[in-house]
């Protein structure tokens, strides 16, 4: 058996592993939303169900993320030095991408939510069990924001590091 067909196994172990988890995941969190599905008489469960798919959603931008997260750093056959390509700089991007599109979906579901939905339903104080208050500020997301700003930082340096590398191909 050579390391290559090693590697190959591991990887494949790995990433049916991962589609394993989280396929559960989701199967898990679509069939808690069903008896919320089938009874929304009640207005707290209805503001529930909003809630069930916001978390929903939130978990396939998750999902995406450590797709290519698993996809990014599992490829890596001859170190780091490998990360330097622009298949890694097209992964990176598509990380940033989709986590600028969770916090711009986090902030417009927040606001949604609670301004529009909340306000009109007839049972509001039912919101504050979920932590949906009009009366509490949008939250700012800090974790999130950081996140981003350190994805960003870590794309300028490996666009950098694959233009040196490219001029050093030129050059030799």
């Amino acid at each position: 058996m050579t390391q290559e067909f090693a590697y190959s196994k591991k990887r494949n172990i790995a990433l049916k592993f991962y589609v394993a988890v989280f396929g559960f995941y989701i199967l898990i969190s679509i069939l808690s939303s069903i008896p919320i599905l089938l009874n929304n008489s009640n207005t707290l469960n209805a503001l529930v169900f909003y809630d069930a798919m916001k978390r929903l959603l939130f978990n396939v931008f998750y999902i995406f993320i450590g797709f290519n997260l698993y996809k990014l750093i599992y490829d890596l056959k001859s170190g780091l030095i490998s990360l330097i390509a622009k298949s890694s700089l097209k992964r990176m991007t598509n990380i940033w991408y989709a986590l600028v599109g969770l916090l711009s979906f986090k902030v417009i579901f927040e606001f949604i939510f609670r301004y529009k939905i909340v306000v009109n339903a007839p049972d509001a104080d039912k919101a504050n069990e979920l932590g949906y208050s009009t009366k509490m500020p949008i939250a700012p997301y800090a974790d999130l924001l950081l996140v981003i700003f350190i994805v960003w930082v870590l794309m300028y340096v490996l666009n950098f590091a694959l233009k040196l590398k490219q001029e050093q191909d030129l050059t030799i």
